[in-house]
Formats: structure tokens, sequence, C-alpha cells
């Protein structure tokens, strides 16, 4: 599909804004749709691949927002999605904090869904050509010796589907029910990648109630319930040493990602940045072909 060709051309009104993202604006249509308006800058092939993803997990069964036409507005491609009357899953918990284990199951269960659903790898687009989100994977090459960008690539493919940035913010929840928006992202990858992506939001995100509450919606104690509620229930009842090792895992493999994260980012002096990263670097595991020998087995047993 040639998004920058025959296109229908759409008006928004400047009373329909809802708001800004780091991709798009987004606009109200009516009560049961709304625009992504993509940023100038935005690749059309990239546009197309997030819109094509988006609708291949919609058809496939996954809870998600439906996904409608392509149009111009105002020079710009936009997307039509689905309305979701619906709060994301921080509001949801922060306003009924008596039901967070039933949404942390329901957390498990949404997970599950996605990682046990199967499909022909060639109907989606992979829009990621680094690891762990939306930096250059390879500028952590100039504060290690170590291969830390390879071990990147080396998960960035596998066979089960991953949504590629699992959070509380892009899970909204409609009479109870929880749904992903933001599938653009999603892939076959290393199954690990959604539970790393969700400890970072939920645990290493939450160190200050505002940073929690921007990013989760939810204060720090929530979020760790949330998280503990979500760990118990997607990986069953465990031993004690078993859930240490788990979440031991976990972490050493969002460690990279904070790592690499830092590395990419511009928003920290240089060399205060290469002190933090060489902190974090000195607590991961330091034979990554065996760390990724025992991620694979992680997969294995606990995701496949």
């Amino acid at each position: 599909m040639e998004l920058e060709h025959n296109l229908r051309e759409l008006t928004v009104k400047d009373d329909r804004y809802l708001g800004t993202g780091t991709t798009a604006d987004v606009y109200r249509l009516d009560d049961d749709r709304i625009v992504k308006v993509y940023h100038p800058d935005q690749d059309p092939a990239w546009i197309e691949a997030q819109r094509n993803n988006s609708e291949q997990l919609f058809r496939h069964g996954i809870p998600s927002a439906a996904v409608y036409d392509a149009v111009s507005v105002d020079g710009r491609i936009g997307v039509i999605f689905e309305r979701l009357q619906a709060q994301s899953l921080g509001e949801a918990v922060s306003r009924e904090p008596e039901r967070l284990d039933e949404y942390a199951e329901k957390l498990a269960a949404l997970l599950r869904r996605v990682h046990k659903t199967k499909f022909d790898k060639a109907l989606l687009t992979d829009t990621l050509d680094f690891l762990f989100g939306h930096f250059n994977v390879t500028a952590i090459d100039r504060f290690t010796d170590r291969d830390l960008s390879g071990f990147a690539a080396s998960l960035n493919t596998g066979e089960t589907l991953v949504h590629g940035d699992f959070h509380p913010m892009n899970i909204m929840v409609r009479n109870g029910e929880l749904i992903l928006i933001d599938t653009g992202d999603a892939y076959f990858r290393h199954g690990i990648l959604d539970l790393v992506t969700l400890y970072t939001y939920l645990i290493m995100q939450t160190d200050t109630e505002e940073k929690a509450l921007t990013l989760t919606g939810m204060k720090p104690d929530i979020a760790r319930r949330l998280w503990d509620g979500f760990l118990q229930s997607f990986f069953s009842p465990r031993s004690e040493e078993e859930k240490n090792y788990i979440v031991s895992t976990i972490k050493r493999a969002a460690l990279i990602r904070a790592a690499m994260a830092l590395a990419s980012s511009d928003d920290m002096d240089e060399s205060v940045r290469s002190a933090v990263i060489g902190q974090i670097l000195a607590v991961t595991p330091p034979d990554l072909d065996a760390f990724k020998g025992e991620l694979d087995a992680f997969e294995a047993k606990y995701i496949s």
C-alpha cells in the first residue's frame, strides 16, 4: 500500500484535539473513531508498517483497537482507529485498588494470549532494527568493549509474538476487560522483551511518585503490587527460590536495556552518563553468550 498516494482527504477541527505523542497528534472524529495524524518527519513506510501490524493483531483475535482507513490531513498521513471508551490500566487500578488482584490476573492472561498467538510471521513488518524501544542500540558500543549490541540483535528475532511496548499506558480497560493499543511494533521476537518492558515501567521507573504517575498512572506502591500480582499469575505458583530466579533473570535483561537507553540519550552529561552506564554494566551478566543461552532456556520453560 502506497500511503503517499491516493489518500482520502480529511479535515480535523482544532476543538477535537486529544493530545500529542512521540510520532503523532491525535484527534477525535466522532464517538467511535479517532485519527492519529503523524508528524511530517515520520517515514510513510514505517506508518504503513504500524497500520498493518495493528490490523493483523486485531484480525488474529488480540483484544486491541480496530484499524480503519489511512487518510491525508493537511498534507500529513493519518490513520483512523477505533476510539475506545476506556481508561488506562493505571487509571483503573488507581480508581479501584480493591480490584488490583483481578486486574493483575487479567494482565497476565492478556500477555499469555499475545505470546501464544501464532500466525505467519510474513504478515507483519519488522518496525524495529534495534532492541527494547526507540533508541539506537549500537550507541552502547562506545561505552563498553562487550558485544551488547550483538546480544541485543540476538534477542530481536524469535518465534513468540510480542507487543513491543507492553506497559500500563498502552493497556486500556473497558467494562472491566483489557484492550491493547499502540500495537504497531508487534513482531515475533524473544518473549522476555514484553516482561522486561513491564518490569521497567512498574519497578525501575517508579522510584518517585511523580515519575510513577506520569509513566504508569499509578503511585509507586500500587505499581509494585500490580507487578507482584502479575508475576504470581503469569508464572503460576512457584517456590520462593524459583520466583527469585525469574525476577533476577528479568531484572538482568532490564539492566542491559537501561544501559542501552542511556547510551542513546542526550539528556545527560557525557561523563555522568558514562559513569552511570559503568555502574549498571558492573552488575549485568559478564558472559553474554551464556546469558543468551539462559534466556533461551527461560523462554522454553516459561513462555513458549
